[in-house]
């Protein structure tokens, strides 16, 4: 049970993690968001092994959140 607990809690904090990184990159790409088309962000779901990348518009992240 503990360690359902703790895979739990570790999702967690990789879906947080993930959200700031997300968040940080479309900071970042505003500045770029007239010569960009689409941007990569990170998957933020629950699954810590997840490295997926998905290509988006910033328009389409904010509306996503």
């Amino acid at each position: 049970m503990q360690e359902a607990a703790g895979r739990g809690e570790r999702a967690a904090r990789n879906e947080a993690l993930f959200r700031r990184v997300n968040e940080r990159v479309e900071e970042v790409n505003k500045a770029f968001e007239s010569i960009l088309e689409n941007t990569d962000f990170f998957c933020e779901c629950a699954d810590i092994d997840c490295m997926e990348k998905i290509g988006m518009t910033l328009r389409e992240c904010e509306s996503a959140a």
